[in-house]
């Protein structure tokens, strides 16, 4: 999936930190193929490159120490999300709530 950029304010171009938390929670709570497709968008957002017009060269010790601080807190998010959806699919799949074909649709959707 290519990267993409949403002109227009969406519920999805927002921030995707907070949003995948809501998305984990709510996998958590309902599991379905869609909340898990949606937290792969957002992963995916979360690691997008930066614009070329927003990184800065020059970084001082302190902007250094707050990027490694700030990337350091987003993969513990995602850490924690992918935990928790996995749980939640894992679940779903011991209870033989999801059939084959929505297992393969899953997978494709993921990145498998």
């Amino acid at each position: 999936m290519k990267y993409s950029t949403l002109s227009s304010d969406t519920l999805i171009s927002l921030s995707p930190l907070p949003l995948l938390k809501l998305v984990t929670d709510a996998c958590t709570n309902a599991p379905s193929a869609l909340w898990v497709s949606l937290a792969s968008t957002l992963t995916l957002r979360i690691n997008s490159p930066p614009s070329a017009l927003t990184q800065k060269r020059d970084k001082s010790p302190q902007e250094v120490t707050q990027h490694e601080a700030e990337e350091r807190e987003r993969w513990e998010v995602v850490g924690d999300a992918s935990t928790r959806l996995l749980g939640a699919v894992g679940g779903l799949i011991s209870q033989g709530g999801v059939g084959e074909a929505s297992l393969i649709s899953l997978h494709n959707r993921v990145g498998g």
